[in-house]
């Protein structure tokens, strides 16, 4: 399974979950996919972790949505 199809679907799995923001869901996928893949030491506090997270993953979408949007299109 290629690394962006686990991702996937650990997002599809975590978005089910009450409460939890689409946004929260990738950040959780991606901290949980680093921490798996020996990347990045658990942090003490999970619930700070998961709102840092969940920022980096804002200003991740926020960007995305302004390539999508400001990039001309090509005739």
């Amino acid at each position: 399974m290629s690394p962006w199809s686990d991702a996937a679907s650990i997002v599809e799995r975590l978005s089910r979950k009450p409460g939890l923001s689409p946004e929260q869901a990738v950040a959780v996928a991606y901290y949980g996919m680093a921490v798996r893949d020996g990347c990045l030491a658990p942090m003490t506090d999970p619930e700070l972790e998961v709102r840092r997270l969940a920022a980096v993953a804002r200003i991740r979408t926020a960007m995305l949505h302004m390539l999508k949007t400001d990039t001309p299109e090509v005739s």
